[in-house]
């Protein structure tokens, strides 16, 4: 992962390529895809982050806001 404010218009589209392929790869399996709008924690410390995307397969777990 790498901190990073915004993005250009080029990261933006590789991210929803990315997502678009995703989705039609894992048609009918048991995943979500999910936005940057998804925070997710990345360490048992607790710490949070925004990921371009992420890809959740079988039930999702889900903190407190």
């Amino acid at each position: 992962m790498y901190a990073m404010a915004g993005g250009t218009p080029r990261h933006s589209e590789v991210g929803t390529i990315f997502a678009a392929l995703a989705i039609a790869r894992l048609k009918g399996k048991n995943c979500g895809v999910f936005n940057s709008d998804l925070r997710v924690r990345d360490s048992e410390d607790g710490l949070y982050t925004y990921p371009d995307i992420s890809i959740v397969c079988g039930t999702p777990e889900f903190g407190k806001a």
